[in-house]
């Protein structure tokens, strides 16, 4: 490798890295309430972790080519304001030369991009979902929690928290029963966990029995105390099924899917606006990259402030469009001209750009 690639990616990466690292804390500190809610689940440092590590490819899709951005308008303007930049072309280099180093560079983050969009952040979310329902449903104090209301699939809970994860009062616990497509409740005046049981007094528990002559049978019992194994609750709480949804799987499994599902009239468009937003976010690395190489460049002595307002308003159109395109899930041409349209009106700004510096022009 040349030496000026060395130097020139040296610089980029540095500053790639350091902005990447910071995009990640602050989205995490935003998604802090779900991680905080999970902790108060887990008793497990490690589990915790490991359920915050889940949450970092979410934020690489867009942390990259922000990324990018930065580091690639930062290498540039450090270049000019040395003048290593005038030094570089007085050797007889262009600007493209200059710049082609980090443009290459950018096509190998274009393929990790589009990795982490199509294959890891899928992989993640499942595993963060099937975390956080495990960890719901294998503790039996998050129905004692000190939210009053709760709702689980097929469940739905209503009580008075007297001590949080301990004690509870009223409780009114209901049950829709699939096999019999009736509904099941549990009431109890008092409600105590302790050593893996929860232990109720004055229990009524109110069910229905399979008839033939198309009546229904109640079956209404009452206790005065009963006691459950807190693993039987967890039963109840578990999820049959998790939906399965396009953007929650890897390309493979997404065309596996398309083709099971192939006569339902809005499998293809699905489908397609899944691979469509894939691909856009694979490709933003090399345009963020290639704005910022342009709009970073300086020449002449006076410093001029336009470049920065046009490259932060070329990367605010391409993001707005992302968030436009999603609204498009059910025609995936529209999303299509959201997500791809501008980019190549990034590059051809982006080279015009570089062309006017090229002749001199400020």
């Amino acid at each position: 490798m040349p030496i000026l690639w060395k130097f020139l990616l040296g610089r980029f990466l540095r500053v790639l890295i350091l902005c990447s690292m910071s995009f990640i804390s602050v989205m995490l500190v935003m998604r802090l309430s779900d991680i905080a809610k999970f902790a108060t689940q887990s008793s497990e440092a490690s589990t915790v972790l490991l359920f915050m590590l889940y949450q970092v490819p979410y934020i690489l899709p867009i942390a990259i080519p922000i990324s990018c951005l930065v580091a690639a308008m930062t290498t540039m303007r450090n270049l000019s304001d040395d003048n290593e930049l005038t030094a570089l072309r007085s050797g007889g280099l262009s600007l493209y030369s200059i710049s082609a180093p980090i443009l290459v560079l950018s096509l190998f983050l274009v393929l990790l991009n589009f990795y982490i969009a199509s294959e890891l952040t899928p992989y993640c979310r499942n595993r963060a979902r099937e975390l956080m329902h495990r960890t719901t449903a294998e503790n039996p104090r998050y129905l004692l929690q000190k939210s009053k209301y709760l709702r689980f699939p097929d469940v739905e809970a209503d009580m008075e928290v007297i001590q949080p994860k301990s004690h509870a009062k009223d409780l009114m616990f209901v049950m829709y029963n699939r096999k019999l497509e009736r509904l099941c409740a549990v009431m109890a005046k008092d409600v105590r966990l302790s050593g893996g049981l929860l232990k109720g007094k004055d229990v009524a528990l109110l069910t229905s029995m399979p008839s033939k002559d198309g009546f229904d049978h109640l079956v209404i019992e009452n206790e005065s105390k009963t006691t459950l194994p807190s693993a039987d609750l967890a039963l109840l709480l578990r999820r049959p099924s998790m939906k399965t949804t396009y953007d929650s799987l890897p390309y493979r499994s997404m065309r596996l899917k398309a083709e099971q599902e192939a006569h339902r009239s809005k499998t293809k468009r699905r489908l397609y606006f899944e691979m469509i937003r894939r691909a856009s976010y694979g490709l933003a690395p090399f345009s963020f990259t290639a704005v910022g190489l342009s709009f970073g460049i300086q020449i002449g002595r006076r410093q001029r402030r336009r470049a920065l307002y046009l490259a932060a308003g070329l990367a605010a159109l391409m993001l707005t469009s992302t968030l436009i395109g999603k609204s498009f899930e059910a025609y995936p041409l529209y999303a299509a001209l959201c997500y791809f349209l501008p980019h190549p009106i990034a590059w051809m700004l982006s080279f015009r750009y570089k062309k006017q510096k090229e002749r001199g022009v400020e």
